[in-house]
C-alpha cells in the first residue's frame, strides 16, 4: 500500500497540558506544572506531538502570564523527549514558585530556595526534558529585573530597585549587569553559581561593591545588632560585601574604612569623617542548627 502522511491540527481555547505527567516520575521528584488556561494549535505530525503559537499560565503561579509558548515531543513512545520554549511575564515571587516547586529547583541546587521577592519581572525559558533520564536534563533562560526588591535570605541585605539579569543553566545562575540599592546606597553585584564536585550542593558567591549609609544599615535589621551601629554614623562610605552560600547555609560579609563617615560615639570609636577605621561584618554557620553573628571595628 502506498505509505500515508498523518498530520492533524486542533485549535486549544482554555486547554491543560502536563507536559511530564507525574505518573511518569520517580515519587521522590517535585512534579513539574501543568500548563493551564492554554490558547494556542496542538499539531500531530506523524509520532510527533507540537503545541505552537500558544498562551497560557503555570498552575504554580496563576498570575504569570505565558506567551510566545512553543511545546515539543518529537518522538511519541517510551523514551520521551519534551522541549518547551516559553517567554513568561508575571511577579516574580510566582516566578520563583515555578523554580523552587517544580524539578527546577534540584538543577539549581536548591540555591534560591530561601529567595524573597516583589515586583514585576520578565522570564525567558526553554526546556529539554528526557523524561525518563531527567540527570540529561538541559535548562535555559534568563530573567530581566524591573526594579524589584529581592532578599536572598532572611539574613542577608534587601536588595531594593534591582536592574539587570539573572541567566540561568541546569549548571547554576550568573548575574549579568545587576545594580540594586543596598543599605541605603548603590551597588553593582557579580557572580552567581560556582562549579562543586559531583554529589556536592551547587554553591553560590556573589560579591558586591557600592556605599551605604548609617540610616540605611539602622534600617537593615536583617543584619542583627550590628544594624544599631547606623544610629551613631553621619554620611556615606564604600564598602566590600560578599554572600556565599555553602552546603545550604548563607555566609556573609562586609568590610569598609568608613571613610567619609563620621562617628557619634565616645573615644576611641569617635571619628571624623576625614579619618579611617576599619569595620568587619560576618556570619558564618557554627553548627547545622546555630549561626554566629560577628562585628567588629579595629583601629
Amino acid at each position: 500500500q502506498p505509505a500515508g502522511t498523518f498530520r492533524f491540527n486542533v485549535p486549544l481555547r482554555n486547554a491543560e497540558f502536563a507536559f511530564v505527567p507525574r505518573y511518569l516520575q520517580k515519587p521522590s521528584e517535585k512534579p513539574w506544572p501543568t500548563l493551564q488556561q492554554l490558547d494556542g494549535t496542538l499539531v500531530f505530525d506523524k509520532d510527533s506531538l507540537s503545541v505552537l503559537n500558544a498562551t497560557g499560565r503555570f498552575s504554580t503561579s496563576a498570575d504569570v502570564a505565558i506567551h510566545n509558548l512553543a511545546a515539543h515531543i518529537p518522538k511519541l513512545g517510551d523514551d520521551l523527549v519534551v522541549g518547551l520554549a516559553a517567554q513568561l511575564r508575571g511577579p516574580l515571587d510566582q516566578t520563583l514558585q515555578v523554580t523552587n516547586q517544580s524539578p527546577l529547583s534540584d538543577l539549581l541546587g536548591n540555591s534560591l530556595e530561601k529567595t524573597t521577592a516583589t515586583g514585576v519581572a520578565d522570564m525567558s525559558l526553554a526546556l529539554g526534558l528526557p523524561v525518563m533520564r531527567m540527570r540529561d536534563a538541559q535548562v535555559k533562560g534568563s530573567v530581566q529585573l524591573n526594579n524589584n526588591d529581592i532578599r536572598m535570605s532572611p539574613e542577608s541585605p534587601l536588595l531594593t530597585k534591582s536592574q539587570g539579569q539573572i541567566a540561568f543553566n541546569e549548571r547554576g545562575f550568573t548575574l549579568q549587569k545587576v545594580s540594586a540599592q543596598v543599605m541605603g546606597g548603590p551597588a553593582v553585584l557579580e557572580g552567581g553559581t560556582t562549579a562543586t564536585k559531583p554529589g556536592q550542593k551547587m554553591e553560590v558567591l556573589i560579591r558586591a561593591k557600592g556605599d551605604f549609609t548609617g540610616e540605611g544599615l539602622h534600617q537593615e535589621t536583617a543584619l542583627g545588632s550590628i544594624s544599631r551601629l547606623g544610629q551613631f554614623l553621619h554620611g556615606r562610605s564604600a564598602y566590600n560585601a560578599t554572600i556565599q552560600v555553602r552546603n545550604g547555609v548563607l555566609e556573609l560579609t562586609i568590610d569598609s574604612d568608613l571613610t567619609g563617615m563620621g562617628m557619634r560615639m565616645p573615644y576611641p570609636l569617635a571619628k571624623t569623617p576625614g579619618e579611617k577605621l576599619p569595620f568587619h561584618y560576618s556570619t558564618r554557620a557554627i553548627a547545622p542548627s546555630g549561626r554566629h553573628k560577628q562585628g567588629h571595628i579595629t583601629e
